[in-house]
């Protein structure tokens, strides 16, 4: 297997390891060789291959391996592979190796802990139509994306996490882009005042445990409460220019899962696109910087 050249990575693998030979004699007759493949996507699938490299009779070489409940093993490869998912986030885990070639067994023990990194921007998001999220404004309304998801370049923003940017006069209708509950809401503060921690929004979880965050709010633009049940469409709040903002415009983005507050982090975005969005399209399907969209029907 080869490791991923790519710059930015979702999840990190760090492995150590020590070796055992079982027998009692100087040093190991086999030699391990690990190469973990880094994944390059939110469903981040983990590989972890093994093999000797030595044997002191050329036998064929047999392998008990005991591993994560999240990976699987193949036996004529040689290899590991699996979908740790967040649960297994800065958790620590071992894989235990026993190879022996009739004559000698050796057992190596690797120490795996996934650390959370960096999202990769080129994710592929998937057709449009396919998307469970509509526009989170009126349908009807044109609207430019001042800011696109997940661009190398500025480095303020959205640099490296997946959100959008609309611009929008203040006071504006926002929708709800999927069905689900509110989580959170915050509407006191006053538009412009360009402050970091004073920004008004919402939160709606999805019935898949996703969450839609909607952030910079006008004063007392919130026109639903926790714990309601809003639809798809509804408009739920109006548009501000309220906390670390350079303009009107509504922020758009959607987590991974329920989070506190202070886990509501960039690394933990999920790339979206809109069913019923009329516009331009980059290469992974997902909307295009200072591209205008309009909200059809659906």
């Amino acid at each position: 297997m080869k490791l991923s050249n790519k710059l930015f990575i979702l999840l990190t693998l760090v492995i150590l390891s020590c070796q055992v030979d079982e027998t009692g004699m100087d040093g190991a007759l086999i030699e391990f060789i690990t190469t973990p493949v880094l994944s390059t996507d939110h469903n981040r699938n983990y590989y972890y291959q093994f093999k000797a490299t030595s044997s002191l009779n050329g036998a064929t070489i047999s392998y008990e391996v005991n591993h994560p409940s999240w990976m699987n093993y193949a036996q004529d490869q040689q290899l590991l592979s699996g979908i740790p998912d967040w649960a297994n986030v800065n958790k620590n885990e071992k894989i235990i190796i026993k190879a022996s070639d009739g004559a000698t067994t050796v057992t190596q023990e690797f120490n795996i802990n996934i650390k959370l990194g960096e999202i990769i921007c080129d994710t592929p998001i998937g057709p449009p139509k396919d998307s469970p999220y509509v526009l989170p404004f009126d349908i009807g309304k044109s609207r430019v994306l001042s800011q696109g998801a997940c661009p190398s370049n500025p480095s303020w923003g959205h640099h490296n996490w997946f959100a959008y940017d609309f611009d929008m006069p203040i006071g504006s209708n926002i929708v709800a882009a999927r069905a689900g509950e509110v989580l959170h809401i915050e509407e006191r503060w006053t538009d412009g005042n360009r402050a970091m921690g004073q920004a008004n929004y919402v939160y709606v979880m999805h019935d898949d445990g996703t969450v839609a965050e909607y952030y910079h709010l006008t004063k007392d633009g919130v026109l639903v409460n926790i714990g309601d049940r809003v639809k798809q469409g509804q408009v739920i709040a109006l548009s501000g220019d309220t906390g670390p903002s350079i303009g009107p415009h509504l922020h758009f983005v959607v987590y991974r899962s329920r989070w506190e507050f202070s886990k509501y982090q960039r690394q933990y975005t999920l790339a979206v696109n809109f069913k019923n969005a009329e516009g331009a399209l980059d290469a992974n399907n997902g909307l295009v910087f200072q591209q205008v969209y309009k909200a059809l029907d659906y």
